[in-house]
Order: structure tokens, then C-alpha cells, then sequence
């Protein structure tokens, strides 16, 4: 069996290899509900790109900010300026981070709501039932559904919220290099309005208004980022950078405290599987 062919659901956790599910896993009612979610996020995944396509239009290079010339800045001694660049790029990695977990918690709920209404539709008679299958075990495949659905959208949130709850602090963790940064951003956001409602009567506008808001808080350090750094290539005290966003190195990045993509959600999928096999385990034979 092909681990891809797996709900990419479950593909960056270890629930597979710890599992011995068995090479006719999906000629099993739990195993085709997992892969009829796996093609559904891979769609909710294509329809989300056009949403970060229009966050990425944004286009941070060094050529841009070149010629530019700030008092307060130029006033700053050098390690300072070395310093607040560190930090900025460590805040918007942070960031990016978070936007990142946002988008995955958004296209796997859009994968679960689809699976949901596939399985309504059927047992509405509204698409035919698969060959085989009895409308039993389709009811059975819709409570998992749901019930995987309920878990995840709650406690996906509280995931979420706890990054902002140990994210930027106003009067501590990079606060002031992100009012800094601020300076010199059209429309910096707050950085402490993210949270997700998991209550909230429209989810999906919830979690875009969070994303819009944690946007923001990457580009305004990216932004901030591009300052210090112009005005450090200016003094000859660094190389200017010939193009693309200001980013850390692979390494540093890993080892920034927020966790990679994937990783957030990982316990919450391994029980988004089991409900998945208890909840069919009567017709799995």
C-alpha cells in the first residue's frame, strides 16, 4: 500500500507507520472515507491557492528600498540595527508559520464539509450509492464524518489560539521591533486579533479574517526587515540582497519555536483516524 494514497489528512503524522492497517485498507468502509476525504482536500487545496496568491503579490525586494533614507535609522548604531533585523526576520518566519497552520486548518475543514455533503447527498438519494454498500454504512461513514469534523474545528482552534496566546506581546516579545516595523507599513494590523471563534455562524469568514490579520503581521516585518537591512547595506556593513523577501535560513527557521507545517495538527488527526475506525469497525468485515 502507497502511504500517498492515504488521506493527506493524516500524511505528516505518524498514525500510518504505527498502525498495521493492512494492503486491502480501502476496500474497507473507513479506509474509501478516508480516501474520499484525501480528494477532497487535494480540491479545497487547489481552491485555496488563488487566496494565497493574493497575499503573496506583495513583492519585498531590496532593489526597491535601495534609495531610501530614514532619520531614526540613520541614528542607530550598528549592532542595534543587526539586532532589530534579527528579530524582524524572526518575526515574520513566525508569522508565515502561523499563516501557514491557519490555511491547513481552513482546507481541511473544507475537505471534512465536502465528505459530509457527499455522504447527505447519497443517503438523500440525491447520487447514487456506491456499488456494494448499503445505506447503513454510508449513515455510519456520515456520523465519523461529523464527529471527525466537530473534534477538529474545536480543538483545531484552541491549536490556533495558544499560538497567539505565546505570539507577539506588546511590551515584550518583539513588540517593539514590530511597532518599529510598523513605522514604515501601510496598515499594520494588530498583532493580538487573530483568534479563531470556532463558534462563529460563517467559519470560513473567521478564519480568513484571521488570515488577513496574520498577513498583514508577516508583511509588516518583512517590510520593517527590508529597512534595516537597506540601511545596513548602505553603510557597508552588509551585502544588499538582489531580490525576493527577506527569509531565514532553513536551519534557523526550524528552530524558531513555532511548529512546522503539519506538526500543529498531529494529535488531532490521529484521533480524527480512530473515530473514523470505531465508528466503522461493525461493517469493516
Amino acid at each position: 500500500m502507497k502511504m500517498s494514497d492515504l488521506s493527506n489528512i493524516f500524511q505528516r503524522n505518524g498514525v500510518i507507520q504505527q498502525n498495521p492497517l493492512g494492503k486491502n485498507l480501502f476496500h474497507r468502509p473507513a479506509g474509501k472515507a478516508l480516501n474520499r476525504l484525501s480528494q477532497n482536500l487535494l480540491t479545497a487545496k487547489e481552491e485555496g491557492k488563488e487566496m494565497r496568491k493574493r497575499f503573496d503579490r506583495l513583492e519585498l525586494s531590496m532593489e526597491s528600498t535601495a534609495g531610501m533614507r530614514n532619520s531614526t535609522l540613520e541614528e542607530m548604531p550598528e549592532g542595534v540595527l543587526k539586532i532589530y533585523l534579527w528579530q524582524a526576520k524572526v518575526g515574520a518566519n513566525l508569522s508565515q508559520r502561523n499563516e501557514d497552520h491557519l490555511m491547513e486548518y481552513r482546507d481541511q475543514l473544507s475537505a471534512l464539509d465536502r465528505t459530509i455533503q457527499e455522504y447527505q447527498d447519497m443517503l438523500d438519494g440525491k447520487t447514487a450509492l456506491p456499488e456494494q454498500v448499503e445505506r447503513e454504512n454510508i449513515s455510519r461513514l456520515l456520523d465519523a464524518a461529523r464527529a471527525a469534523r466537530e473534534k477538529f474545528l474545536q480543538e483545531g482552534a484552541e491549536k490556533l489560539n495558544g499560538l497567539s496566546d505565546n505570539g507577539i506581546t506588546r511590551d515584550g516579545y518583539l513588540g517593539k521591533v514590530y511597532d518599529l516595523c510598523a513605522e514604515w507599513t501601510e496598515n499594520s494590523p494588530g498583532y493580538d486579533q487573530w483568534k479563531i471563534d470556532a463558534s462563529a455562524d460563517d467559519i470560513y469568514g473567521e478564519i480568513d479574517r484571521a488570515l488577513s490579520t496574520v498577513h498583514g503581521i508577516t508583511r509588516t516585518f518583512q517590510t520593517g526587515a527590508v529597512h534595516f537591512q537597506a540601511e545596513l547595506a548602505r553603510r557597508g556593513c552588509l551585502r544588499l540582497c538582489e531580490e525576493g523577501p527577506i527569509t531565514l535560513e532553513p536551519e534557523t527557521a526550524a528552530s524558531c519555536g513555532t511548529p512546522q507545517a503539519g506538526a500543529l495538527f498531529e494529535s488531532i488527526y490521529k484521533e480524527m483516524w480512530d473515530i473514523f475506525k470505531q465508528n466503522t469497525g461493525a461493517i469493516e468485515s
